[in-house]
Order: structure tokens, then sequence, then C-alpha cells
């Protein structure tokens, strides 16, 4: 709808890219502390490992945050790949 009233392909992205940013962050640090109270029933479910291990937590954030962006960045390329007029007949 943006690009239909006139906005350009760049400012669609930033929106979505930032509105995505702001929830991934927002729940990556809820999943963090969430993880933090949860250490007890972690620490039973673990072997070989503390359930404060820095790089555990470290490579759990990276696989959440790299798969967040990559649905992110492939939404924002279809939202701003289409057609705005074809868009607004199909609605």
């Amino acid at each position: 709808m943006r690009l239909a009233l006139g906005a350009t392909q760049r400012d669609v992205t930033r929106k979505i890219l930032g509105q995505g940013f702001i929830a991934l962050a927002v729940g990556a640090g809820i999943g963090l502390v969430l993880s933090l109270f949860a250490q007890g029933v972690l620490a039973d479910l673990l072997w070989g490992i503390e359930a404060t291990d820095l790089p555990t937590y470290m490579v759990g954030i990276g696989i959440v945050a790299s798969s967040g962006l990559a649905a992110i960045w492939i939404s924002t390329r279809r939202a701003t790949e289409i057609d705005p007029v074809r868009a607004i007949k199909a609605d």
C-alpha cells in the first residue's frame, strides 16, 4: 500500500527491516531473560555443559538471530517486489 501511495522501495525496506529488527531484539531479550530464570530446569536437561555456559548462549542467540534476519529479509524482498497496482486490484 505504501508503494502505491508513492513511497520508494528503499523507504518501505527500511520500515519493514526496522520493525523486524525491533521484534527480533525484543524476542531474543525475552528469551535470554527467561532462560536465565529457568537455569534450574535447564541444568537437569544438559549433559557436559553448565546451564550458564556463555558460548552456548551465544550460539543459541546467533542461530535465532540469523534465522530471524533471514525471515525478515525474505519477507522484505517479497513485499517490495510486488507491483502496487496489481496488489490493489487483487484486494
